[in-house]
């Protein structure tokens, strides 16, 4: 979240994705451009907030967060796994409807 803060977007899917399988795709690159359009509407990213994380295995977790922006917030979902080197985001997924992100809300 400091990529994202400090440097924007680009960045940010850029770090989140260092180390995966994902490292380099262009798909997983295009969640920049919605943090972009979100940006548009909702003003700057101004901070954040663990709403919940669950451990589905040893290696597997997923993090929920809101993503507090200067109009509103947003919500976000990382999937991460623990490779051999740490941990990394394996997807990520952001909505400002939060029935879109967390279950059951």
């Amino acid at each position: 979240m400091k990529a994202y803060k400090v440097d924007g977007p680009e960045a940010a899917s850029k770090a989140w994705i260092k180390g995966s399988a994902f490292e380099g795709s262009k798909d997983a690159l295009s969640q920049a451009n919605v943090l972009r359009q979100i940006q548009d509407y909702y003003g700057s990213h101004e901070s954040f907030e663990v709403i919940s994380t669950h451990n589905l295995t040893k290696t597997t977790q997923i993090v929920y967060l809101a993503m507090n922006f200067q109009k509103g917030p947003v919500f976000a979902k990382f999937m991460a796994y623990h490779a051999a080197d740490g941990w990394v985001s394996v997807t990520f997924t952001f909505n400002t409807k939060s029935e879109a992100i967390l279950p059951n809300s």
